[in-house]
């Protein structure tokens, strides 16, 4: 008999449920498998769009739809659909895109075309943007169009995204902090600490104001969550309980109601299975 469960598990990606390698392991696919079957309402929340999450998440069968873009999305994985979107007001975003201009910056700027997430962007771009749009050119999710002016902004922009030396991003960061019409979050590359990537999404867009109403859906009378870094924090605040990965950031640490096994060793799945008593 399948357990009855009314609390929502929410999971952070990269550096939380995925691996070393930004992937999911087996272990921890198996083990969520095995708790959805059983009744668990777990879903993640993300930076990431579905370019990238349709296929880490392949090897898990989802019931509840998914938080994406730090909460500007929310989307259905299994159907293919977005559920729910953010757009910023056009004087906001024309305003944060000058700004970036004048911190000689090049933003990227993330936008929904009918049911197709496209992204501007202006060259020339440094060699990790580079890297990042041809990584990701050709998904049947995403489409990157090349612009050479950013005069005329497309209509439903979700975000307006920049990556670079995390010096320069945090005296970018600091000029639009002062701006209104906007949430922003400015954090270091995991893997290469004097790189960062700053993310700008309309007012009010958050974690923890998605998975709110993802409980709401899904009928939980309470949120769990499992996150490493600061734009995980909102969503701590909201929880019921919140934990933070052996590997997160101390701010997270700190704000965490307590810390369980790092991204390396299947943390999340491993406290999950042990929470309800499961053994694989």
């Amino acid at each position: 008999m399948k357990r009855q469960c009314k609390t929502l598990y929410v999971s952070d990606l990269d550096g939380t449920l995925l691996n070393l390698q930004s992937r999911v392991s087996s272990f921890t696919a198996s083990a969520l498998n095995r708790l959805i079957a059983d009744g668990m309402l777990f879903s993640i929340a993300t930076a990431r769009t579905p370019a990238t999450v349709v296929a880490l998440m392949d090897a898990i069968e989802m019931r509840l739809p998914v938080v994406l873009m730090t909460g500007a999305l929310t989307y259905d994985l299994r159907s293919h659909e977005y559920l729910s979107a953010s757009f910023f007001r056009s004087e906001a975003v024309r305003r944060i895109v000058d700004v970036l201009l004048q911190k000689d910056l090049s933003p990227m700027i993330y936008y929904l075309n009918g049911s197709l997430l496209h992204v501007a962007y202006r060259r020339p771009l440094s060699a990790a943007q580079e890297k990042f749009v041809a990584e990701r050119t050709g998904s049947p999710y995403k489409r990157f169009i090349e612009i050479t002016r950013y005069d005329v902004l497309p209509d439903n922009t979700i975000l307006v995204f920049c990556m670079g030396e995390y010096d320069k991003l945090c005296a970018a960061h600091e000029a639009v902090v002062a701006l209104p019409g906007h949430e922003s979050y400015l954090y270091r590359d995991i893997a290469d600490s004097s790189m960062g990537y700053l993310e700008i999404y309309p007012a009010a867009t958050t974690k923890a104001a998605a998975i709110e109403r993802l409980a709401q859906v899904a009928g939980a009378d309470e949120i769990v969550v499992f996150g490493d870094n600061r734009n995980d924090i909102p969503m701590f605040e909201v929880a019921s309980r919140s934990y933070a990965v052996e590997n997160a950031v101390a701010e997270t640490k700190a704000c965490a109601t307590g810390i369980i096994g790092g991204n390396d060793v299947d943390g999340v799945a491993r406290f999950l299975l042990q929470e309800w008593g499961v053994k694989l």
